[in-house]
């Protein structure tokens, strides 16, 4: 017999634990199903396999109200056709997929991955390299894993960051940290090496444009450091997963917080955000937005903790099988919207990064 399985990516340990407990009776319910070793699934079966999944372990339902999941099995079977090749399943299924507008959502196969691109395809991305990295900072700015980081004048010009390390921050100045995802962060000595140089500055600019996510615990280790640490434990963010078949069924809420830790920045942040910023970088700004001043345009969201499922004609199928929320109980998935609007309409190299610097300067 070949059953379902399902293992959750890059979720901490604890996270592990509740997540397996709560979809142990939908794997149990899955194994009725399961076909065996010789039997090949029509092409309509691994449809419905998939909405059935969807359905009965999907978490993000209650976010979405609009979503019209009862049709979506339908309108992928219209769409199939007669005798469809695999790539033409691929695509309907990966089509049905799409209804969700859930990143966190995909299908992969030996000869390609869907993605869900619905809520970023009419986002630009506000953040360009060649403005920032080369433009700006040039050779100014030092790059340490995903981190890029630098010091700005009062006027918005690159300072040597060397010369920073050597002579101190200025209260004039301001410090600039781009985050290009969560997975690159550095060790905790070198990233506190790195803040600690911020010590003294006006301000701290974190650059989250286009920042796709990433490791939720590095999230966390990261967020610790933009507190004061004498602040202790903050709070954090509660999660839930699916318990049971009904679109509703959902654990009671966990909570994971943080500390505060030393060194700590200290001082006021503005956040640079679009709605590239997604998962993880979501999820950072929830947790920084009444310590930061948000800039730029709405996040992408993110709120669903994926888990993969093997479908029995071999494809895997990840699915939001765990729901995020602030401390509040607000969900993460729809995004965030910012306090300042900007984008990269007006003169000078980044209007954003420009607009940031004035919001440091004058609070």
């Amino acid at each position: 017999m070949r059953c379902v399985w399902l293992r959750m990516a890059g979720l901490p340990v604890a996270w592990l634990r509740m997540t397996w407990l709560a979809l142990l009776a939908g794997v149990a319910g899955a194994a009725a199903g399961c076909l065996s070793a010789d039997e090949t699934p029509t092409p309509a079966a691994v449809i419905d396999e998939v909405w059935t999944l969807v359905d009965t372990r999907y978490a993000l339902f209650g976010d979405k109200p609009d979503l019209d999941w009862d049709g979506a099995r339908e309108r992928a079977l219209d769409a199939l056709g007669d005798a469809p090749s695999d790539t033409r399943l691929f695509d309907v299924i990966a089509g049905m997929l799409t209804e969700l507008d859930d990143q966190h959502t995909n299908l992969r196969a030996p000869f390609d991955v869907s993605g869900q691109l619905i809520r970023t395809l009419d986002a630009p991305r506000l953040y360009e390299a060649d403005r920032v990295e080369r433009r700006l900072f040039g050779a100014l700015a030092r790059r340490a894993g995903s981190l890029l980081y630098g010091a700005l004048s009062p006027a918005g010009e690159a300072i040597s960051v060397d010369a920073v390390a050597a002579a101190g921050m200025s209260s004039d100045d301001i410090a600039y940290l781009r985050l290009d995802d969560f997975d690159g962060i550095p060790a905790d000595d070198i990233l506190d090496a790195i803040i600690a140089g911020f010590d003294g500055a006006a301000g701290l600019i974190l650059d989250l444009r286009s920042n796709g996510g990433g490791s939720l615990e590095a999230m966390f280790r990261f967020a610790g450091r933009l507190h004061d640490p004498a602040a202790g434990a903050r709070a954090g963010l509660s999660y839930q997963f699916t318990d049971g078949p009904a679109r509703d069924a959902l654990t009671a809420p966990s909570r994971r917080d943080f500390e505060a830790v030393a060194p700590g920045f200290v001082g006021p942040i503005a956040v640079l955000i679009d709605g590239h910023s997604y998962s993880a970088a979501n999820a950072l700004c929830f947790l920084l937005r009444e310590r930061a001043t948000l800039i730029g345009q709405p996040t992408g969201g993110g709120g669903g903790l994926p888990a993969w499922v093997e479908l029995s004609n071999g494809w895997q199928l990840r699915l939001s099988t765990g729901r995020l929320t602030d401390a509040d109980g607000a969900p993460l998935e729809p995004g965030l919207r910012p306090d300042v609007m900007a984008d990269l309409m007006g003169d000078g190299i980044d209007p954003m990064l420009d607009a940031a610097v004035q919001t440091l300067l004058n609070p």
